[in-house]
């Protein structure tokens, strides 16, 4: 798995040109969350949240995209810490392939805030 992530990782770097900021980095929000990133910078002249996938795109279940509310929860994280408002930060999802090569994926709706909000509230009380 490892071997496979850094191999993504590589060819995600060549065709992306990334300047990350921040590389797994483990960040805390003052609710009292936290999470891990896998890759937070500049893409394209974007701020930027990237999550390196290690398996295939999973189903959407019940209108929800578990991906999605995912890098709303890493924008939230960046969001704290460089003051950008979180919906400014593009998401992106790297998923890789049989052959070694990897899809990479844009999340835009931004409904997935207001759902990673509502698990932040259901789990934080």
């Amino acid at each position: 798995r490892e071997r496979s992530l850094k191999i993504i990782d590589g060819h995600a770097m060549r065709i992306l040109r990334p300047a990350w900021s921040h590389v797994e980095v483990p960040m805390r929000h003052p609710d009292g969350w936290a999470g891990r990133p896998d890759r937070i910078g500049i893409v394209d002249g974007l701020a930027t949240v990237l999550e390196i996938k290690s398996g295939a795109k999973a189903p959407i279940k019940r209108g929800t995209n578990s991906a999605a509310i995912q890098l709303a929860l890493q924008a939230l994280l960046a969001a704290h810490e460089s003051g950008l408002p979180a919906e400014y930060y593009r998401r992106l999802a790297a998923y890789p392939k049989p052959t070694g090569k990897f899809k990479v994926e844009e999340y835009t709706d931004r409904q997935d805030f207001v759902k990673a909000r509502r698990v932040l509230a259901q789990c934080l009380g």
